[in-house]
Parts: C-alpha cells; sequence; structure tokens
C-alpha cells in the first residue's frame, strides 16, 4: 500500500513533530538511527525485590494477626 507522504507531513508539522521519508529498508535503518541518537534511552540497574519483599512481609504478618485473633491462641 503506497504511503501517503503529504499527509504525514502535515500530521507531523500540526503536532510539532518531524517528517523522516524513507524509500528503502537501508533509508529506513537510518531513520530509526537518527532517532534513536535524538531520543536515547538510559539502562538503569536496580534492584525490584524490596517492595516484593515489603509486601510479602505484611501479607505474613497481616495473616497471623487474623490466625491468633480468630482461634485467641498461637498457631503451633
Amino acid at each position: 500500500m503506497p504511503v501517503d507522504d503529504p499527509s504525514l507531513q502535515q500530521v507531523a508539522q500540526l503536532s510539532g513533530g518531524q517528517f523522516y521519508p524513507a524509500q528503502s529498508n537501508a533509508e529506513l535503518h537510518q531513520v530509526y538511527d537518527t532517532l534513536g541518537e535524538q531520543i536515547g534511552y538510559q539502562k538503569v540497574h536496580a534492584d525490584a525485590s524490596k517492595p516484593w519483599f515489603a509486601l510479602g512481609t505484611l501479607l505474613c504478618l497481616v495473616a497471623a494477626g487474623l490466625a491468633i485473633g480468630r482461634s485467641q491462641r498461637l498457631p503451633v
């Protein structure tokens, strides 16, 4: 299906973006490389287990409290 370049240019202009024409696969890769340099990203190595550990601990404490409250004695 043919691409409607004038309409895409108008959408880019109205939205404050830029229009990058690409007639071949090589040109398309060049456009993506250019966008990657403009946008960029950053890898962040972080420990995501702390919130899950806290939630699990809290749920265990709530369950133990409910068990004690329901049976009126400590679980064995």
